[in-house]
């Protein structure tokens, strides 16, 4: 921190401090923190990032905590699809390459998911040659990506809960959490609604026009090809 806070002395500096939520599990590390840049704050821009929006909240929000009060909220959205249109175009046009309607093949698989929309674009623009079709191009594309994230997502489904795993199984395919769906998986109303609740919390799952839905489109994809209905 000291070393940062020298540099943005004489250096435009901005400083993104990522996953910030896990400082809470260090002891007074966040206090440290906090000594080390309340007096910088005009010196440097400071963005606290992180994937779990309730403990993201409660470092801001409560005021025992040594950053109550001291950063704006801002909720990152999905990209658009014109967004995503643009920037797969673009960069493709960037090293001569046609992007045809891969755009829209990427935002369906990833709903705009800013990294995973990266990770998409990225695969589609390895297996593209100058002389391949854009639609002969992501069917190998989606395969690879999805044989790249197979071991990885198998690995954090473990993790979680008999009830959470049955929750997101679910929610990938769209089914409600109680009724046939529900009783099929034999998930109790209990269950399931604890099990709701703390994916939330752990922004695993969001609502996004009144239905949950996995936050992560390939761990969604993952669950409907691992456990089709």
């Amino acid at each position: 921190m000291d070393l940062t806070v020298q540099t943005a002395r004489s250096t435009p500096v901005l400083l993104v401090l990522d996953e910030f939520q896990a400082i809470g599990r260090v002891d007074r590390a966040a206090a440290v923190v906090r000594s080390a840049l309340q007096h910088h704050y005009r010196d440097m821009a400071i963005v606290f990032a992180g994937s779990e929006p309730s403990l993201m909240r409660d470092l801001f929000a409560h005021d025992d905590q040594p950053f109550f009060g001291q950063a704006d909220v801002v909720t990152i959205e999905p990209l658009s699809l014109e967004a995503v249109h643009d920037i797969v175009h673009r960069g493709f046009a960037a090293t001569g390459l046609d992007a045809g309607d891969l755009p829209g093949s990427i935002f369906t698989l990833t709903a705009g998911h800013p990294q995973r929309t990266m990770m998409a674009a990225d695969a589609a623009w390895r297996r593209t040659r100058s002389d391949d079709h854009p639609d002969d191009v992501w069917p190998l594309a989606l395969e690879e990506l999805r044989a790249s994230v197979d071991s990885t997502l198998s690995a954090r489904f473990v993790e979680f809960g008999t009830d959470q795993q049955k929750v997101l199984r679910l929610v990938a395919h769209g089914e409600a959490l109680f009724g046939t769906g529900g009783d099929r998986l034999q998930l109790s109303s209990g269950g399931g609604t604890a099990a709701r609740d703390r994916l939330l919390a752990e922004g695993k799952v969001v609502t996004r026009d009144g239905q949950l839905t996995v936050t992560d489109p390939l761990l969604a994809d993952w669950l409907r090809h691992r456990f089709p209905r």
